[in-house]
């Protein structure tokens, strides 16, 4: 199996690792909903 860079890799024998990886990206995804939508709020008034 060739490791691509474009996509993240998934190990079956780390679980832990994976979990964590799932977190920072809901973490960096709420973020920057977030920062959107104050970027609109800004814009409206």
């Amino acid at each position: 199996m060739i490791d691509t860079p474009t996509r993240p890799t998934r190990s079956h024998n780390k679980p832990q690792a994976n979990a964590m990886a799932d977190k920072v990206c809901a973490h960096n995804k709420s973020a920057a909903s977030k920062a959107i939508a104050r970027v609109e709020d800004q814009r409206r008034s």
